[in-house]
């Protein structure tokens, strides 16, 4: 009788440990906390991951996707239930989130560290978001504006010289003149100001985001000893002493150092808390602005019909005057929306709230991250964009943008007081100038 007990308890435990490792390893087995549609996992471990690695990035995925499931749907980061939004009308009722989900940006801890602003949330976050606002106000802004001149007037001197036959690598080009326009204002340090200082940070650049980019695509962590992770290692150390010369200089120099760098030495952080900043800041800026622009010239130059009244405007609007106003941008400000529109340049953001909230009518689970795909919105075949592949400037006129729901356009983000500082470092600061 005391053998068949035993034999029981056994039983019932084996079934226990069973099922637990079942619903760990199988998140399919679970119930969908949510009634959001969406993929069972593919991956024991892994989730929807590979999918999203086989559709080439998750801007793809998402679109795959939402084309399959509809505006809301969700998919499995590994064991993670991860929901999905695409349209405005949903968007509205994530607008007030702030927080960001740091599951979703894991990759990029090895290169930020984890006291970043990237995954800074609740009220800090939103102290350091206002903290470094001092960098991307009027005032700064319209400053950087002569360094762009400046800078812009050099790159088509440069080109001037060219035989009229070569070809230009539109991309590099572009990438280094984004690199050295935002090193150069938004940082300002004596030591970022030089090419071979710049070339050689962008270089490093390179070899971290292109290891971190490796290991998102699931592909295995190199061991410490080895060559590549050994590279990675000093490419991160060198980006980091590049930034930490800069707050040295302005901690020295104060009245010489730039206002988003003097916000970061007036506060109470770490200094490799804002070092880790710096680094936040360049990789959502730089990479993202040269992208922008390699997207302009490329549609510019593929609808010569654009180009070509585009110019017949600024020349009307330039007169006699060589120097940049708001007036000018607002010229160009159809064509840069449009280009943000087609290139879909950062074309997903991120929040998660720790408590249940409702989006479009359906519950989302406390905890849950919600990716806004913006890029799907943007790009989608739809009422809100008839013949997305088209470039057509002309859709950003007064009566087009009137006609559309609020939130259709938000290449930079919306939610929570926490969109992206080019919107205000770009655009938004010229046009308000009277």
């Amino acid at each position: 009788m005391i053998a068949m007990l035993a034999f029981v308890i056994f039983a019932v435990t084996f079934v226990a440990v069973l099922l637990v490792a079942v619903l760990y390893l199988y998140p399919a087995s679970r119930k969908r906390p949510t009634s959001i549609p969406g993929p069972d996992p593919s991956d024991p471990k892994d989730g929807n991951l590979p999918d999203i690695q086989l559709a080439g990035g998750l801007h793809n995925y998402l679109a795959e996707l939402h084309d399959e499931y509809g505006p809301m749907a969700s998919f499995w980061h590994g064991s993670q239930l991860v929901v999905s939004v695409a349209s405005p009308e949903a968007f509205s009722d994530q607008a007030h989130a702030f927080d960001r989900p740091a599951l979703l940006f894991e990759h990029l801890k090895p290169l930020l560290g984890d006291d970043c602003i990237l995954f800074s949330n609740g009220a800090e976050g939103r102290k350091r978001r206002s903290l470094y606002a001092q960098g991307f106000n009027e005032e700064s802004c319209m400053s950087y504006a002569l360094v762009f001149s400046k800078l812009a007037r050099e790159l088509c001197d440069r080109w001037a010289g060219l035989p009229s036959e070569q070809l230009l690598p539109l991309h590099q080009y572009m990438i280094a003149f984004a690199a050295k326009a935002l090193l150069t204002t938004v940082y300002g340090g004596h030591y970022l100001t030089d090419d071979s200082s710049i070339h050689q940070l962008a270089q490093n650049y390179d070899v971290c985001m292109t290891e971190l980019l490796s290991r998102e695509l699931l592909e295995p962590v190199p061991q410490k000893n080895d060559p590549r992770e050994r590279r990675f290692q000093q490419s991160i150390q060198a980006m980091r002493d590049s930034f930490q010369k800069v707050l040295t200089s302005a901690k020295e120099n104060p009245e010489k150092c730039s206002p988003f760098v003097k916000a970061l030495v007036s506060s109470e952080l770490s200094e490799d808390a804002m070092i880790s900043d710096c680094l936040a800041y360049l990789v959502g800026g730089f990479q993202t602005t040269g992208n922008l622009l390699t997207w302009v010239l490329y549609y510019l130059a593929l609808y010569p019909e654009v180009q070509e009244e585009l110019h017949q405007e600024i020349k009307a609007v330039f007169g006699t005057s060589s120097e940049f106003t708001e007036d000018h941008l607002k010229a160009l400000r159809s064509v840069l929306d449009e280009a943000l529109r087609c290139g879909a340049v950062a074309p997903f953001a991120a929040r998660v709230q720790q408590i249940e909230t409702s989006v479009a009518g359906h519950i989302v689970p406390s905890g849950t991250p919600v990716v806004h795909a913006l890029g799907v919105v943007l790009q989608g075949e739809n009422t809100l964009w008839p013949n997305p592949e088209r470039f057509d400037p002309d859709r950003f006129k007064e009566e087009s943008v009137k006609s559309r729901p609020p939130l259709s356009f938000c290449p930079f983000g919306f939610a929570g007081k926490r969109r992206c500082p080019g919107e205000e470092y770009v655009l938004n600061h010229f046009l308000k100038k009277q």
